[in-house]
């Protein structure tokens, strides 16, 4: 015999909507990351470099670089530091009011191009 509970058992009903708000956040700071990852790894290209006629630490130098890098590039994409994440964010909402824009515009509404002489130059 199944018994179905009509009463939510705790577990957070996620909307689709939520679903790809969440997708679009997870994106938005990963590429945020990369993003940072670049800008440390130029930033600090000469910072480890060391002579290599005094023996320097060789390869080394590069793990430790390289652990620094991401470790730096995480932080930095965690808080969203450099805004890359935010524009991002920004980016999409935009894009979708303007889908919901035209998508709730008929076709009476739609902009005849040929109408509009505002920005051709007048001879």
């Amino acid at each position: 015999m199944k018994i179905n509970f009509p009463i939510s058992q705790g577990q957070p009903v996620v909307t689709e909507e939520r679903r790809e708000q969440i997708r679009r956040e997870k994106t938005a700071t990963q590429f945020e990351e990369i993003f940072a990852r670049h800008l440390v790894k130029e930033i600090s290209k000469n910072t480890f470099r060391l002579d290599k006629a005094t023996g320097g630490m060789g390869h080394g130098s590069d793990l430790y670089r390289e652990f620094i890098t991401e470790a730096l590039a995480g932080q930095l994409a965690e808080q969203r530091t450099l805004g890359v994440a935010d524009l991002l964010m920004k980016y999409w909402e935009r894009q979708d009011n303007a889908v919901d824009f035209l998508s709730r515009a008929g076709p009476d509404e739609s902009v005849d191009e040929s109408d509009d002489q505002s920005d051709k130059p007048s001879h």
